[in-house]
C-alpha cells in the first residue's frame, strides 16, 4: 500500500507509544537501558515535532505551522534555517513536544506494567517460535501460552491438509486452542502474516 498521507492524531500518538515500548520494556525487564532504542526515539521525536510544528495538533499552540522552509548553507557549517518566530515560541514548542512525549511514555509504561505477564509470555513464545502472527498474539492476550499457540497451529495445519477436522482432535488440544478465532462454519480462520 502507498504511504499514508492523512494520519489522525490518535493514530500518531499510538505510533509514538509503540516506538517507546521497546525502551520501556528494556528498562523494566532488563533493569537497564541501551543504545538500541536510539532510532525509535529519533522517529518518535520527529513525529511529535511534526504534530506540533506542521500538522497543528497541539491544543496550546493551535493550528499554526511553525516549521521553517528556507535552508541556507554556510561554508563549513550545517544547514541553518531562517526562523519566523521568537525564542519564547521556540521554548513553547519544545515544552509542548516534551509534554506530549512524557504523556505517551507514561501511558506506554502503564500498559506494559499492567500486562507484564502477557509481555513475558510473548517473549517466551518469540524465543520458541521466532515469529508470531496476529492469531498467536490474540491467544496470548486471552491468557494462553506457547503451548496454546502450538495447539492452535497444529489445528490449523490439519485443517489446511484436510486430514482431520479440528473438532476430532483430543480434548486437550481443543482446550489449548480455545483462544483461536472461529469462522461461522466452525473451521479456523487462515493464519495471517507474522505480527513480529
Amino acid at each position: 500500500t502507498k504511504e499514508e498521507t492523512h494520519l489522525a492524531r490518535k493514530k500518531l500518538l499510538g505510533m509514538v507509544k509503540l516506538l517507546y515500548a521497546g525502551r520501556i520494556a528494556e528498562a523494566i525487564f532488563c533493569d537497564d537501558i541501551s543504545s538500541g532504542a536510539s532510532n525509535d526515539i529519533e522517529r518518535a521525536t520527529e513525529l511529535l515535532r511534526r504534530m506540533v510544528c506542521i500538522w497543528g495538533m497541539s491544543d496550546s499552540l493551535g493550528p499554526i505551522k511553525y516549521e521553517e522552509d528556507e535552508d541556507h548553507v554556510f561554508l563549513g557549517r550545517e544547514i541553518t534555517r531562517t526562523r519566523h518566530h521568537s525564542d519564547s515560541t521556540v521554548a513553547r514548542i519544545d515544552a509542548e513536544v516534551q509534554r506530549i512525549s512524557g504523556e505517551c511514555y507514561e501511558e506506554t509504561k502503564r500498559l506494559i506494567l499492567e500486562n507484564r505477564d502477557k509481555v513475558e509470555k510473548m517473549a517466551q513464545a518469540l524465543l520458541r517460535f521466532e515469529t508470531l502472527d496476529a492469531e498467536d498474539v490474540a491467544i496470548l492476550m486471552k491468557g494462553g501460552d506457547a503451548e496454546a499457540i502450538q495447539a492452535a497451529r497444529e489445528v490449523e495445519n490439519l485443517r489446511r491438509r484436510g486430514d482431520e477436522k479440528p473438532q476430532e482432535l483430543g480434548a486437550k488440544n481443543r482446550e489449548r486452542a480455545r483462544g483461536q478465532a472461529k469462522t461461522d462454519d466452525g473451521g479456523l480462520q487462515p493464519r495471517g502474516e507474522p505480527a513480529y
